[in-house]
């Protein structure tokens, strides 16, 4: 059976695999979208989406944090680990750019 959740978790090839790091060595030596043939048409799109939420949310507030002593949740899946609630606290801005 694949087990898709446990793409991009192997610790011999992706360092703190359970840590979401911005800062990663080869950040787009992952399997989220597939690879060769298999490769996800959408894939453009889906990351042109991504960076316009996360550019409108950074600049619409000053800081985003996660809920002081509020975990994650995890949905119970094997097909894809993911959040299933994901506790944050985000301090509008105080000036909005124009």
């Amino acid at each position: 059976m694949l087990l898709w959740s446990s793409a991009n978790r192997d610790p011999a090839r992706v360092e703190d695999p359970d840590e979401l790091r911005l800062d990663r060595r080869h950040p787009n030596n992952h399997m989220t979208f597939g690879r060769g043939v298999h490769f996800c048409i959408g894939a453009p799109i889906a990351r042109l989406e991504a960076r316009i939420v996360c550019e409108e949310l950074l600049d619409a507030t000053d800081s985003v944090v996660r809920r002081p002593g509020a975990e994650p949740v995890y949905a119970n899946s094997i097909m894809a680990r993911r959040l299933e609630h994901l506790p944050l606290d985000a301090q509008p801005a105080t000036s909005v750019p124009t």
